[in-house]
């Protein structure tokens, strides 16, 4: 593990922001992370309260914490979704990720991927001979979601109807949309619809959101 970090995180960002950008740079816009790689990234972001109390190596324990403080804020809106020992982000957590990073590097970022990018440009710079490392364990390739699958519900007709006005779609059209049964669990349906949310967060696609935001809707009202 190299000694050298891109970053310290200051007094006025807590744990809590911390572990959400640690999230966001392993690839938390997409998909669910293990505890442990999301350790790692927070352990580089903030090594001193990341770490074992008497070794310098990440502490799982911390990273398990920070999530938990989240949860202990039960009025709050989730920023996150957690599956065992695994996370992922919804759209809000996207965006308050993106928010840490700009106090946490002192450059205003105008979406996830300049933040990502930012980051991975610094750690490479200051640890020349980790780069190859920083990529792999400290910010993985699927940090940047691909914007295919965006496309693909872009490309759907019911998106065609919404734009045209439409919002009364039936629960087997939403389902052939995120790809699901109609009579697939509650947990499924929450699980798609996260994911294509988060994923036009991290994208700012504020029309897809929208529209995922009118489908999410109607499928609830269906599934009662």
């Amino acid at each position: 593990m190299p000694q050298s970090r891109a970053t310290v995180a200051p007094k006025d960002v807590n744990n809590r922001q911390v572990i959400l950008l640690a999230l966001l740079l392993q690839g938390g816009a997409s998909q669910f992370i293990d505890i442990e790689d999301i350790a790692v990234a927070a352990y580089r972001l903030a090594p001193t309260r990341f770490r074992w109390n008497r070794y310098d190596y990440p502490s799982v324990e911390a990273a398990r914490v920070a999530f938990k403080h989240w949860k202990d804020l039960k009025n709050e809106e989730p920023r996150f979704i957690s599956d065992r020992l695994s996370y992922t982000l919804t759209a809000l957590g996207v965006r308050e990720a993106v928010q840490t990073a700009t106090s946490l590097f002192g450059v205003r970022f105008e979406s996830a991927d300049e933040a990502i990018g930012h980051y991975r440009r610094a750690t490479v710079a200051s640890n020349p001979g980790d780069a190859k490392e920083v990529v792999s364990n400290g910010t993985r390739t699927t940090a940047r979601p691909s914007q295919s699958e965006l496309r693909r519900v872009k490309a759907h007709k019911l998106y065609k109807l919404w734009q045209s006005g439409a919002e009364g779609f039936e629960l087997w059209e939403i389902a052939d949309l995120l790809n699901c049964l109609p009579d697939s669990s509650r947990r499924v349906w929450d699980d798609r619809f996260n994911r294509l949310n988060s994923m036009a967060a991290f994208w700012q696609d504020v029309d897809l959101g929208r529209f995922l935001g009118v489908l999410q809707k109607s499928a609830l009202r269906q599934k009662e």
